[in-house]
């Protein structure tokens, strides 16, 4: 019986552990994928989320690596520990090495690029450039022709980027929106943090809820997703048995 997943990830373009969090639950769905014996088709919503809220816009900002020198007392070695564990952490998940080169940038901007993108459906697209930009380039997602370049890449049609960066078209609808997170997420304490919701299997009538936070690895968020999907009355015990096995045996 083929279902259709609806994901709802509240995020920020500066979180390392977002980048890598969406890179882990995506092999954990396409190993669900190869082992399920019907269609599973999966809807992402990005939600806005702002890691550093003090910081506007046209702000001068800091270097990434000396925000963490400061983090860490000025400890040169602890900061190049870290950045060499999410390096390893991202390449392993099949994405470009991580680095702490450029700078610590306001994202309400970008959200407000991402809010655009919906409307072409093509948000998850945008946030993987914008992921990629930041954690892996060094490109701040507060200047405008990195957020331009994004859009490029990105293949969002018929819009002056430039001149909608420049307004103040999504600004209403993109703080909106991170008011009512406080209500919505009540609980969340951090980021990244990934809402599921299904139709029961024996009443389409009903969604069934299910949230997993943090960058979980890929056999967590597997057993997870089964454990719900299982709730939501669909037999996936032994496909993701399966998937877990496949993914141990070849550590």
């Amino acid at each position: 019986m083929s279902l259709h997943l609806d994901i709802q990830i509240v995020s920020d373009v500066i979180c390392p552990w977002c980048y890598l969090g969406n890179a882990r639950l995506d092999k954990a769905l396409a190993r669900l994928t190869e082992n399920y014996p019907h269609h599973i088709s999966v809807s992402k919503h990005w939600i806005p989320y702002l890691l550093n809220p003090t910081m506007v816009e046209g702000q001068h900002s800091m270097s990434k690596r000396n925000m963490y020198l400061k983090k860490f007392n000025n400890n040169n070695q602890q900061v190049q520990r870290m950045e060499q564990k999410i390096s390893d952490l991202y390449v392993k998940a099949g994405l470009p090495p991580y680095t702490l080169d450029g700078k610590v940038g306001a994202t309400f901007v970008a959200h407000r690029l991402m809010a655009l993108a919906k409307e072409q459906n093509r948000a998850t697209e945008l946030m993987h450039v914008l992921f990629r930009q930041y954690h892996s380039e060094g490109k701040s997602p507060s200047v405008h022709a990195n957020l331009v370049e994004a859009s490029v890449e990105a293949e969002l049609q018929n819009i002056d980027v430039l001149s909608f960066l420049k307004s103040d078209e999504k600004l209403n609808e993109v703080a909106a929106a991170l008011q009512t997170n406080a209500h919505v997420f009540p609980m969340l304490s951090g980021v990244p943090h990934f809402r599921l919701a299904v139709a029961s299997r024996t009443n389409k009538e009903l969604r069934v809820h299910s949230v997993i936070p943090g960058a979980q690895d890929v056999s967590t968020f597997l057993l997870s997703i089964g454990k719900f999907l299982t709730r939501a009355g669909y037999s996936t015990e032994s496909v993701v048995a399966a998937a877990v096995g496949q993914i141990e045996s070849k550590m």
